[in-house]
C-alpha cells in the first residue's frame, strides 16, 4: 500500500467527518425517570426529549447533512461525543444529569450502537441561551 507521508517522515492522519448540530436542553435526571407500579419508567419530558433529537436528525438527513456514507462512516468507528451546554445560569442544573439522554437519543436517532461513543464526553458551561450544541466525532478504533 503506497501511503503519503508528512516532511517529519508521519503518516498524515484521516480526517473524518463531524456532524455538529445544536439540540434542546435535555431533562435533569431527576425529570427523566419516574417510578410506576414498582418498576422505573422514562417519563414523558424524557420521552419528548428523545423524539426532538429524532425530529432535528430527520431533518438533517432531509437536508443531505446527514448521507448514509456518514452513517456508515460513524457505525464504523470509536465516536467522541463533545457537548456544549449553554444554559441561561449556572444555578441548580447538574451538569452531568443530560449527558446519558443526549448519548442515547443521538445514538437511537442514528441507527448506532451506543457502545461505539469511546471517548470521555466534554461539556462547558457558557451562560446564553438555553440550547447546546452537540458535536459527533468520528475516531479511529487504534486511537481509542
Amino acid at each position: 500500500m503506497n501511503e503519503t507521508r508528512k516532511e517529519n517522515g508521519e503518516t498524515p492522519r484521516k480526517t473524518l467527518p463531524v456532524l455538529r448540530l445544536t439540540l434542546p436542553l435535555p431533562p435533569g435526571i431527576n425529570e427523566q425517570y419516574a417510578t410506576v407500579n414498582g418498576r422505573r419508567v422514562s417519563t414523558t419530558v424524557a420521552r419528548q426529549f428523545k423524539r426532538q433529537v429524532t425530529s432535528i436528525l430527520h431533518t438533517l438527513e432531509r437536508q443531505g447533512h446527514i448521507t448514509e456514507e456518514l452513517r456508515t462512516l460513524l457505525r464504523q468507528h470509536y465516536l467522541t461525543l463533545l457537548l456544549d451546554f449553554y444554559f441561561p445560569t449556572p444555578h441548580r442544573r447538574d451538569l452531568d444529569g443530560g449527558l446519558k439522554i443526549t448519548q442515547d437519543a443521538l445514538c437511537e436517532g442514528l441507527h448506532i450502537n451506543n457502545n461505539r461513543v469511546g471517548h470521555p464526553f466534554n461539556e462547558t458551561y457558557r451562560p446564553t441561551t438555553s440550547s447546546f450544541i452537540c458535536r459527533v466525532r468520528s475516531r479511529y478504533r487504534l486511537a481509542i
